[in-house]
Order: structure tokens, then C-alpha cells, then sequence
């Protein structure tokens, strides 16, 4: 998700629409994009199962294909921004309604090449959104054998994966080391990562996640630790692509980096032996990072303290293996 951010950033200040310090254009740019994606497409496909009455069942037929590809990629592949824990109900809903009320407005009738020729556009584009999500639920959220468990990192909350998983389409990190990390920002009592009904803020203290405590995942040595980074805006992305504040924990074979952490939080030292539980930090927005988020990932091999070396791992929290959209309970232990 950090990708899609990053070139919004990029697009909204091409056009002069924000600068590295006013942030207010970017925020408007993608309030306006997850506005298109979340609701004006959604509520047009719904308008298309109406309007024009179709003639035949399989003119119906072609029409649904589409609605039904689209919502299954938006449910799969498109962080939750605007409706929180309601989207995948509000989408059962538009489904269903579509579905119902063109199916009861077929008026049989002739049928013109135009509309054999809209309809199989219509089916094929459905079906090839279809081809897609299937791809990424077979290949995103199957966990390798070779993984290693960890806990929740957090002690209190509700927590949503903005980009995690085994695929590129559901998750952004496609660095060798980070290949299954994960982007973990917390939400609100609704399941929004931020208070208000826009998806996004340019307070910090707007979003539930800031300032949260971190908690160790694991048993095991602090590799690296790093404080000194300040907490940028919503939307300041700093000149290059850094972790921010950051500890570097060993576990076993494995070195699990979690970054974006707040500024002067970070409570470990290099060297030092934590416990499942323990209290490392807070997270903050610190690094090359668009919102308060915590970025974690697993590799194996390379330095001790290397940050960008080794090979990507997969992991489980609590059992469970975590994709995009997932949302995650605290479970962490004092």
C-alpha cells in the first residue's frame, strides 16, 4: 500500500496539487481515488444491472459476471479505507441487489449485435477480474511450510493488514528480504485506520494506531535499534526509503525488522535478551512512511544486523496466516 501512496504522492505533486511540506493536495488526491474505487464504481456497476432492462438471461448473466469480478478484487485486493468492518456486507448487499433487481427487469425482447457484442466485453472483463483474485487467494494466502511463528505484536486494539500475503497483487513488498512482510496499521471501533469519515488525516493523533505499544512477537536478541528518526505528517515522505525508528530482533535462524516506530519510544538495547511480551516501543511514523503503520518482515541469512540482506520468510501470528485485509486482535503478553 505504500507503493499506491507513493505514486498518488508523486501524481498529486506533478500536477501541484501538494508539496513536500503542504500535504493537504495529497490527501484530497487520495480521498478522491479511494472515493472512485470504494463507492462511485461499486454504485455504477449496481446502476448497470438496472439500466438499460436486459432482454435476455444471459444478457443478465454477462452484466453480473462484471459486478461480481469487480467486487471480489476490491474485496481481495484494495486495503478497507472507507467502510471499515462494513465493506464485505455493503458489497454481499450491492451483489445481491444487482443480482435480484436485474434478474426482475429482463424484458424479453431482440437482441442487437451491440448488445451481444457489450455483453461478451462485459463477461470477459468479469471473468478475467475473476481469474485474477482467484490467482491471488491460491498463490497469496497459502503459507509456506518452511514459516516461523510469532504472537501479536500488540497489546491493545483491533489491527488491519494493509499489504501482506504470498502475491504481489495483495502485497507490495517485492524486495528479496521483505517478500512476505507485512504493513499492519490499527483501526478504530468501526475498523477505519482513521477517525472521521475521510480514509485519511493529516494529524497523526487522528489515527488509533500512533503511539501504540509494540510488543515483542518472540523470545530472542536484539540485532539493531534505532531512535533518532522524527515523525513525519500523513503524506511527507522523506528523500529516500528507510525503515525510520526501527528494532531488529533474532529469533532462531530468522531477523524480524519492525519499523515506523515513534520517535525516542524504542525501550531495548542492542544486545539485549526480550521475552514474548515484552515492551519495545511505540508506533509512529517515522521512515518512509504515508501513514502510522507498522512495518514488519522475516528473513533469514545475511548479517546480523544487515536491515535489506537475507532471504523473505513467511510467518504465522498466532496460527494465523495474515493477507491483505485481515484483521488482527491483540494477544501480546505483559
Amino acid at each position: 500500500m505504500n507503493r499506491f501512496f507513493a505514486c498518488c504522492s508523486a501524481l498529486a505533486r506533478f500536477f501541484g496539487l501538494a508539496s513536500d511540506v503542504d500535504t493537504s493536495g495529497l490527501n484530497s488526491t487520495l480521498t478522491i481515488l479511494l472515493l472512485v474505487i470504494e463507492v462511485v464504481i461499486p454504485l455504477t456497476l449496481l446502476a448497470l444491472c438496472f439500466f438499460p432492462a436486459v432482454r435476455t438471461r444471459l444478457e443478465w448473466g454477462c452484466r453480473l459476471a462484471l459486478v461480481l469480478g469487480y467486487l471480489a478484487s476490491l474485496c481481495v485486493m484494495i486495503p478497507v479505507c472507507f467502510f471499515g468492518f462494513w465493506r464485505h456486507a455493503i458489497v454481499g448487499l450491492i451483489l445481491v441487489a444487482g443480482a435480484y433487481g436485474g434478474y426482475r427487469r429482463i424484458r424479453y425482447g431482440a437482441v442487437g449485435r451491440w448488445r451481444v457484442g457489450l455483453s461478451l466485453v462485459l463477461a470477459a472483463s468479469g471473468l478475467a477480474l475473476l481469474g485474477v483474485v482467484g490467482r491471488s487467494i491460491l498463490v497469496g494466502y497459502r503459507c509456506p511450510q518452511d514459516h516461523v511463528e510469532l504472537h501479536s505484536p500488540f497489546r491493545d486494539g483491533t489491527w488491519l493488514v494493509m499489504s501482506g500475503g504470498g502475491s504481489l497483487l495483495i502485497n507490495s513488498h517485492n524486495v528479496r528480504n521483505q517478500l512476505y512482510g507485512m504493513d499492519i496499521v490499527g483501526v478504530n471501533s468501526i475498523g477505519k485506520i482513521v477517525d472521521g469519515w475521510l480514509p485519511y488525516s493529516e494529524n497523526l493523533e487522528d489515527y488509533p494506531g500512533f503511539g501504540a505499544e509494540l510488543r515483542s512477537p518472540c523470545d530472542g536478541i536484539v540485532l539493531r535499534v534505532e531512535d533518532g528518526n522524527e515523525d513525519l505528517p500523513p503524506g511527507q515522505l522523506p528523500p529516500r526509503n528507510t525503515a525510520g525508528n526501527l528494532v531488529l530482533l533474532g529469533y532462531g535462524r530468522c531477523k524480524i525488522l519492525m519499523g515506523h516506530m515513534k520517535q525516542g519510544s524504542v525501550r531495548v538495547h542492542e544486545g539485549e535478551a526480550v521475552s514474548r511480551g515484552q515492551l519495545l516501543g511505540q508506533l509512529g511514523n517515522s521512515g518512509y512512511s504515508t501513514y502510522p503503520h507498522l512495518h514488519i518482515s522475516f528473513a533469514v541469512g545475511g548479517t546480523d544486523k544487515g536491515l535489506y540482506d537475507g532471504s523473505g520468510i513467511a510467518a504465522t501470528f498466532d496460527g494465523r496466516f495474515l493477507v491483505r485485509n485481515s484483521f488482527l486482535s491483540a494477544g501480546a503478553k505483559d
